[in-house]
């Protein structure tokens, strides 16, 4: 009842705060259904079934949850942590696909007398010569999305100083999309590569980064140099990785 509160217009929660509450009604729903199936259909069949207590722990432990206040409380916890949890996906695909160009270029089998197919093994995770600029381009632009995400949270502390909800809620909803922006990306870079399609991606990434940057230099007055520095910065990377990017895929 307390999460469906949540959820109603009337109570002010932003869509953050409500993600929250609907996972731990989900998560409610879901132990209460394991537990009336055990009842009804496994207990049913074997009374010396000792799993009931373990189902009906479980459904305390998803109560727990939320009477303990476990979940984010309040719109700007719950936005903290979603972009936090965007961060670390950003930077486990930053760190994959830094290993597979670490890996280097997969070598060229030129000679069809090579019958020892083991000699190849893995090719097919290792980048071409000719996909090597295109994906390091791109990996720089994975790298450009966390430092959007990360300056993200700043802003939003920022704002908090300030009566500027309405400001935290357009900045996360912008940093929302740059965090699909990089699962997007990051799934079109396994090779072998569609040129075409990761440079869609890739632009389309870069306009949402520079629609963040936008957003926030509306309010500017309200951040501190140290903050206005980081944007400026990330505004000159984003205009070379974008060109970079270009430049890699016309090249072919």
């Amino acid at each position: 009842h307390a999460c469906v509160r949540i959820c109603v217009d009337q109570a002010g929660f932003g869509s953050a705060a409500r993600t929250h509450a609907k996972r731990a009604v989900l998560a409610i729903l879901q132990a209460v259904l394991q537990l009336l199936t055990f009842w009804t259909e496994e207990y049913a069949q074997d009374k010396t079934d000792t799993m009931g207590s373990q189902r009906c722990g479980l459904v305390w432990e998803m109560c727990n949850h939320v009477l303990e206040k476990r979940m984010p409380r309040g719109n700007c916890n719950s936005m903290r942590r979603n972009i936090m949890s965007l961060m670390s996906e950003c930077q486990d695909s930053i760190n994959e696909f830094q290993d597979v160009i670490t890996a280097g270029v997969a070598p060229e089998n030129d000679d069809e007398d090579v019958e020892d197919e083991d000699v190849f093994e893995g090719e097919d995770e290792m980048y071409s010569l000719s996909e090597m600029n295109v994906a390091k381009a791109s990996l720089n632009l994975l790298k450009c999305s966390f430092r959007s995400l990360r300056v993200s949270l700043a802003v939003m502390d920022e704002y908090g100083a300030v009566p500027s909800f309405g400001a935290a809620s357009s900045c996360y909803e912008i940093a929302h999309r740059i965090g699909n922006g990089v699962t997007d990306l990051a799934s079109a870079l396994y090779p072998p590569l569609d040129m075409q399609e990761v440079k869609t991606l890739a632009m389309d990434q870069a306009k949402v980064i520079s629609d963040l940057l936008d957003e926030v230099r509306k309010q500017e007055s309200a951040l501190s140099a140290e903050t206005t520095d980081t944007i400026a910065q990330i505004r000159d990377a984003l205009d070379r990785r974008r060109d970079d990017i270009l430049t890699a895929v016309d090249a072919l």
